[in-house]
């Protein structure tokens, strides 16, 4: 086939099955929170013919102008696309299936069907048992004949070239002693899976049980902390405190024609002053995969456990999903993304990252049931109703009679323009409603999330309180090879304060749910954030972050640099710092009085991190 000229591009996923890296596509299809990036999606097969190498499928993503490829890749990664990484040159061919969108809209084309179609004819009778069938089997001399003429042996060549057989024991214990003993065995196997429709179900089995499925990376990391002589840790761990964490992930996921299973298995290392320290009184919040605790799955093993490291796994994803044309289901665990939000993400209920998370950082996964009906599938505008379900476990504190599980009922509506969605649900016993509409003006992709919360009518006269963000993106052209985009996200939170508290054990109740659940990370109501991203030649991306609480106006930071090579390598170096005075949200928190009446306070000066990704 005519082959395009090459050009940049974000990947997204690879894959040994065209059938994995099709569901892959149909996925993103689905995904609202796609919606206003500007982006086609296509599955790209590749391989080196030269050195007989199994092909390799790519789902990427492109933009309309190559430039802004870059500043793609910094878009879908916060969209959670944490593993994307930027390819240089990749060639597009008439072969590469495609999900296209138009002025950021992802939706399902017909072009995606070709790929089912094809992943369909992977999983049905192998060639070999094909001429084997009710009509043939009527006639026992036509049978062995077609079986013959179809099924070929594997023979091995001796080093003059000749061909020579050995004989061979079977399970069952008789003996093979030539070649047409073991071809007539052959037959009857075959004629059997034919007649009893076996052979595609084995052959999907044993697809699945292979290397082939299977995909394997290395996460490394590693975090020093600055800290101030007032620092609560400082009596430890002086100026400098460091910490490690390696993740090792076994991913698997392998579709049976309308069934997709999937997991990804971690294998996970902490190391440093964070795990002394989680051994105090004060604990350590930040490592929340060691405990799988509230979720309903207890799928965390502890395997060794030292003074100053831990090593467990657990599953960040175990997931069965069925998809039909109408109607889609999933059941298992795997991460929730629900909101448009850059920075803050107020529709965000099952563990968002922080706002100044590290990028490749993984959301936590939720023990759920989704159950989805879809209109106009493959048209535009498209809309769809869904239910899910979260259950949690209760931990202690928590009373045995009360609801700590998540109910909700979201409706969709996508075009190539616009999307917009409303959501009601039952969170934690309390009632919770969104609205999100996206549109793009002008090449400016403008987006609002919107919610309200009933508060506890325990501890308030106010029965509800709005959380929302509205936020603005942009590519900006450049005159060089250079890429780059901006953002400007405004967040508000009426459950927040006017002013920073002065003890910490007396918050508001309802704000004090959130910063415990990890559904909220600030103390106060209105916040701005901007940033951008820029690409460089040669895969190397910068982008910053700033964040300025409006009522005390300090500021956090956090500048990173990264450069991948290809789908191998990725390394990532930021720093994370503040700017403010004492007693500001983003400095060092004073969390208490010395006896000689110095302050006590809580927080870095300023965070260092270098991680280094690796994949299998």
């Amino acid at each position: 086939p005519a082959i395009a000229a090459a050009r940049p591009a974000v990947v997204l996923g690879s894959f040994t099955e065209k059938s994995n890296a099709a569901a892959m596509l149909e996925t993103l299809a689905e995904r609202d929170d796609l919606t206003g990036i500007a982006l086609t999606a296509a599955v790209n097969e590749t391989r080196d013919n030269t050195k007989g190498q199994r092909p390799l499928f790519r789902v990427i993503a492109y933009t309309p102008d190559p430039s802004q490829t870059r500043a793609l890749l910094t878009q879908l990664r916060a969209a959670g696309f944490t593993k994307a990484w930027h390819l240089s040159r990749v060639a597009l061919d008439s072969s590469s299936s495609e999900s296209k969108s138009s002025r950021g809209t992802v939706a399902a084309t017909a072009d995606t069907q070709p790929l089912r179609r094809e992943a369909a004819v992977e999983n049905s009778v192998p060639k070999t048992a094909a001429p084997v069938s009710k009509a043939v089997a009527a006639d026992p001399v036509s049978t062995k004949s077609a079986s013959q003429a179809s099924v070929e042996t594997p023979t091995e060549a001796d080093s003059d070239g000749s061909t020579s057989f050995d004989t061979q024991t079977t399970p069952d214990g008789q003996t093979d002693r030539t070649p047409q003993e073991r071809q007539d065995r052959n037959d009857s196997a075959i004629s059997f899976l034919g007649r009893s429709g076996l052979a595609p179900t084995l052959k999907a089995a044993a697809n699945a049980l292979t290397h082939e499925s299977l995909q394997w990376s290395l996460d490394l990391k590693a975090i020093q902390d600055s800290l101030p002589n007032s620092d609560l840790k400082f009596p430890y761990f002086g100026k400098k405190s460091s910490s490690y964490v390696a993740d090792l992930h076994l991913e698997w996921q392998q579709r049976f024609d309308k069934v997709t299973l999937s997991f990804d298995h971690v294998l996970q290392w902490n190391g440093g002053d964070i795990i002394a320290w989680s051994r105090s009184n004060y604990g350590a919040p930040e490592l929340r995969s060691l405990d799988d605790r509230p979720r309903k799955l207890d799928l965390t093993s502890e395997l060794t456990d030292g003074d100053r490291y831990r090593l467990h796994s657990h599953f960040r994803e175990l997931m069965v999903r069925w998809e039909g044309q109408q109607w889609n289901a999933g059941m298992g665990r795997d991460t929730i993304n629900w909101g448009t939000g850059i920075v803050f993400h107020p529709m965000g209920l099952f563990n968002p990252l922080p706002p100044l998370h590290v990028n490749g950082d993984d959301q936590l996964g939720q023990d759920h049931i989704m159950i989805e009906r879809l209109w106009r599938r493959n048209e535009s505008p498209t809309h769809s109703l869904s239910f899910w379900h979260v259950d949690r476990r209760n931990t202690p504190g928590t009373a045995s009679s009360e609801d700590i599980s998540t109910t909700a009922l979201k409706w969709h509506l996508r075009s190539e323009d616009y999307a917009f969605g409303l959501t009601a649900a039952q969170h934690y016993d309390a009632a919770f409603l969104g609205v999100e509409a996206t549109r793009e003006f002008g090449g400016i992709a403008v987006s609002s999330n919107l919610t309200l919360r009933e508060r506890d009518s325990r501890y308030s006269d106010s029965s509800w309180g709005l959380i929302g963000v509205i936020n603005a993106r942009m590519n900006v052209p450049t005159l060089t090879t250079l890429t780059a985009s901006v953002f400007v996200e405004f967040f508000h939170n009426d459950f927040g304060l006017r002013d920073m508290p002065n003890s910490y054990t007396s918050l508001p109740l309802d704000l004090g749910y959130q910063l415990a659940r990890q559904e909220a990370y600030t103390f106060m109501r209105d916040y701005i954030a901007v940033g951008g991203d820029l690409g460089w030649p040669d895969s190397i991306t910068q982008n910053v972050s700033l964040i300025t609480n409006l009522h005390d106006r300090s500021l956090a930071v956090k500048a990173e640099f990264s450069y991948a090579f290809q789908d191998y390598l990725r390394l990532q170096l930021g720093l994370i710092t503040a700017f403010g005075d004492e007693g500001k949200e983003f400095t060092p928190q004073r969390i208490g009085t010395t006896p000689n009446g110095g302050p006590i306070t809580w927080g870095a000066d300023r965070q260092i991190y270098l991680r280094w990704e690796i994949r299998g």
